[in-house]
């Protein structure tokens, strides 16, 4: 019980990103309609602080490995804890418009969602945490696809993105079970070497990069992501694009990372190259 506890402890930047995100939800619940203007200032601030004390790299592995922090991990987050930060920065103005400043705490909150399931993600050193990291930052991102509720393609644009995302999850958490019944782990490290290449797996490769496809709206995966874009407010489309832009490249590295060197390349060239 205390190891557990000292390992959820030592996830500083996963803890201090829930630690923003109570206390948006909590003003957006008790902050009277007099003190909004200071929503927006407060919860950039925080973010910037939230960047500063998370800069310093460190290094660890917890939860048998299911969660491995290292330099690169740290870099990435920073990166997109800077992401987000900019789009608050940019989103004040259209949250001060009088059709929108009363969704200042629906943003917040389902932002900062979002960008906790990308540190997990990023962070993953087995599927199952990545699965549910990439959940973590699909879901809050098709309600805010949605938010403007009251606008047709807002709301056509989040039915499509949910859409999407169930199936995609659907091809995906498929292909997975092919991988685990195949190979016997869902650890980064450990499949390189279970990787036979026979026609399971094959199968599983497939269904793996489909769902993948679409979560990032990848060629020839991408026919709904007009829609979404269009449909979308102001600055979700940018929040969108920071998840396929860092979330991809970053799982590729915790991948390549468990690989041994002089891996045989024949085999397991298509999971590489993804």
């Amino acid at each position: 019980m205390n190891s557990n506890l000292s390992a959820i402890l030592s996830l500083h930047a996963e803890l201090s990103l829930v630690l923003i995100l109570l206390v948006a939800l909590l003003a957006d619940l008790f902050m009277g309609r007099h003190r909004q203007r200071w929503f927006h200032p407060v919860i950039c601030v925080l973010m910037a602080l939230q960047i500063g004390l998370n800069l310093t790299p460190d290094t660890r592995a917890l939860f048998g490995g299911m969660y491995v922090n290292t330099p690169f991990t740290s870099i990435v987050k920073s990166i997109l804890s800077a992401g987000t930060l900019l789009v608050f920065l940019q989103s004040g103005e259209w949250l001060g418009r009088k059709d929108t400043h009363y969704k200042q705490g629906e943003f917040y909150v389902l932002t900062l969602s979002t960008l906790l399931g990308m540190f997990f993600m990023v962070s993953a050193g087995h599927f199952l945490i990545f699965y549910i990291g990439l959940e973590m930052a699909s879901i809050p991102m098709a309600c805010l696809v949605a938010l403007d509720k009251y606008r047709h393609h807002s709301a056509e644009a989040g039915a499509k993105f949910i859409l999407s995302t169930m199936f995609s999850s659907a091809l995906l958490l498929y292909g997975l079970s092919f991988v685990y019944g195949t190979s016997g782990t869902l650890y980064f490290a450990d499949l390189p070497a279970m990787l036979q290449g026979g026609a399971l797996q094959q199968f599983a490769l497939v269904l793996f990069l489909a769902g993948m496809g679409f979560k990032m709206s990848l060629v020839p995966f991408h026919l709904w992501t007009a829609d979404v874009y269009e449909g979308a407010p102001f600055r979700v489309p940018f929040d969108e694009r920071r998840l396929d832009a860092r979330c991809g490249p970053a799982f590729r590295r915790q991948y390549h990372r468990g690989q041994p060197d002089g891996h045989p390349a024949g085999r397991h060239e298509a999971f590489h190259g993804f």
